[in-house]
């Protein structure tokens, strides 16, 4: 009996801690709002340790929800109003080491045939065409990647013709490439 007392003694507090964290909960052991995010590591509060709807728009202060913070494919086209993306919305989706490339043809040809051409090191991911002129008889036949075999695509191919008995007055096709560094 003695050793039983003895223990108890040397014991008390850490009995009495236990009998208010059992009976009075962890909530009253940490206090109100004790938890506070510097005591939280960066990145430790995860999706599932959150309440189902309990982020909600006006907890986000405005411009602070980042492309890196979104997961991969998480935002879709269903999930996007009409019109509301604008260009300036995608800036930093645009690699910082793009180059536009535009080449435009000779107006004294009747059909046209034009490259531009990435500069070295980069590749053509996007490209297009334009025609200048010829009183609406010219007529855009291709638009293509550049890509000599077994390369990525080097730049942008254009052509276009005369068309409806032609026109006197002079043209221009121009061709574009949207070149990109290789990472």
């Amino acid at each position: 009996m003695t050793s039983l007392a003895r223990h108890a003694r040397r014991n008390a507090i850490a009995y009495v801690a236990l009998f208010l964290t059992l009976s009075m909960g962890t909530a009253w052991a940490l206090g109100n709002n004790s938890v506070k995010s510097k005591h939280i590591a960066n990145g430790q509060v995860k999706n599932q340790d959150l309440a189902r709807n309990s982020v909600r728009s006006k907890n986000v202060v405005d411009g602070q929800v980042k492309n890196q913070d979104l997961a991969r494919n998480s935002v879709r086209s269903k999930n996007i109003v009409d019109g509301q993306v604008k260009p300036a919305d995608l800036a930093d989706l645009i690699p910082r080491k793009a180059q536009l490339v535009a080449i435009s043809s000779p107006s004294t040809s009747a059909d046209k045939s034009v490259d531009a051409e990435c500069p070295p090191g980069k590749v053509a991911i996007t490209g297009g065409a334009t025609i200048e002129g010829g009183d609406g008889a010219v007529a855009l036949t291709r638009t293509q990647p550049v890509n000599p075999p077994s390369t990525p695509y080097t730049g942008w191919r254009a052509s276009a013709i005369e068309v409806n008995g032609g026109t006197a007055e002079e043209w221009t096709l121009t061709a574009f490439a949207n070149c990109f560094e290789l990472d």
